[in-house]
C-alpha cells in the first residue's frame, strides 16, 4: 500500500469496514435511447477510481452518490452513512450529503471573483455575495491553492490551473465527508495534469477523506486507484487493486462474476441497448 495506508478495497461483501457501498439501478432513456444502469460495489479503499470508455455510466453514477440523481432502486452508503436506500425511504438532499462534487467543467460563477466562489462553499449565498470576503477558511484555502494573488480576479481570467484549483478550493471550504471527481485533470495540458494529480493526492492524504474519481486516463489510474471498477455497459465488468505485496495498481483487469459485486454484475447484458457515446 502507498499513500495514506488505507486498506485493499474489499470488491465484494458490503459491511461496516466498506467506505464505498454502492448499488444503484436506473433506467435512463433520451432521445428515444434506452440504458440501463446497474451498478453494484462495496470497497474499504479511501481512493477508488471507476473507469471506462464515454457512455459507460460514470458520470451518472457519480451523479447518483452525489444526490444529483435519484436512482430508481437500491442504496447508496458511504463511510457508514447511508444516503439514499429506496427500501428504506432514504434520500438525504445533496445540500446535506457532504459531498464535494468537482464537475468536468468546475461550474464556477462567471459573475464572481475567485474568492466570492471559494466563499460560496460556507456562505450558500450569490445574490448578495461580498465583494471581499471575510472568512478564515477562505483565507486558508486561498493560500494552500496558490491563489491569493488571483483572489479579486474572475474565471475567465484565470488559467486552466488556477481555474481548477478555485473549484476544489470551493469544494473543500466546507470540510465535506468525500470528494467526488468528475474527470478533474482532462481539460489540463500534459504537463499541469502530472503535476495537479500530485498536488491532489498529497491534499487528499493530509485531509483523510474518502476520494472518488471517474476517468478513462491510465495515469489517474495509477496515481489514485488504491483500487479500481470499470465499467462497460452501465455495470461493473473488472476490478483492479492494490495489494500489500505490490505498490503500483495492477495493469491486469480482473472480471467481476455476478457474486462479488452483486447479480447485476453478471446478468445478461444483451437485454441492454447501449446509450450513445
Amino acid at each position: 500500500m502507498t499513500g495514506n495506508g488505507s486498506r485493499p478495497g474489499t470488491g465484494s461483501t458490503p459491511g461496516a469496514s466498506s467506505v464505498w457501498d454502492v448499488n444503484l439501478r436506473r433506467h435512463l432513456q433520451h432521445a428515444g435511447r434506452r440504458f440501463e444502469l446497474d451498478v453494484r460495489f462495496a470497497s474499504a479503499a479511501r481512493r477508488l477510481v471507476l473507469f471506462g470508455p464515454s457512455g459507460a455510466g460514470k458520470t451518472q453514477t457519480l451523479r447518483m452518490i452525489a444526490g444529483l440523481g435519484t436512482p430508481d432502486a437500491g442504496h447508496v452508503r458511504v463511510a457508514g452513512r447511508t444516503l439514499f436506500d429506496r427500501t428504506a425511504g432514504i434520500d438525504v438532499p445533496a445540500r446535506k450529503r457532504g459531498m464535494a462534487y468537482l464537475f468536468q467543467d468546475y461550474a464556477l460563477f462567471p459573475h464572481l471573483t475567485v474568492a466570492q466562489n471559494i466563499a460560496f462553499g460556507v456562505q450558500r449565498g450569490w445574490l448578495n455575495a461580498a465583494r471581499e470576503p471575510r472568512h478564515e477558511a477562505v483565507d486558508r484555502w486561498l493560500r494552500t491553492f496558490e491563489l491569493t494573488a488571483v483572489a479579486r480576479q474572475y474565471p475567465e481570467q484565470l488559467s486552466g490551473g488556477q481555474r481548477q484549483r478555485t473549484a476544489l478550493a470551493r469544494a473543500l471550504v466546507a470540510q465535506p465527508r468525500a470528494l467526488l471527481l468528475d474527470e478533474p485533470f482532462v481539460a489540463l495540458d500534459p504537463a499541469l495534469r502530472a503535476r495537479l494529480r500530485d498536488e491532489l493526492a498529497d491534499l487528499q492524504a493530509e485531509l483523510a477523506i474518502p476520494l472518488l474519481i471517474i476517468t478513462h486516463d491510465e495515469a489517474d489510474l495509477r496515481r489514485f486507484g488504491d483500487e479500481a471498477f470499470e465499467l462497460a455497459d452501465g455495470s461493473i465488468a473488472g476490478q483492479r487493486r492494490r495489494t500489500d505485496t505490490r505498490t503500483d495498481l495492477g495493469s491486469e483487469v480482473r472480471p467481476v462474476r455476478g457474486s462479488e459485486t452483486g447479480p447485476a454484475c453478471g446478468r445478461d447484458r444483451a437485454t441492454q441497448t447501449r446509450a450513445a457515446a
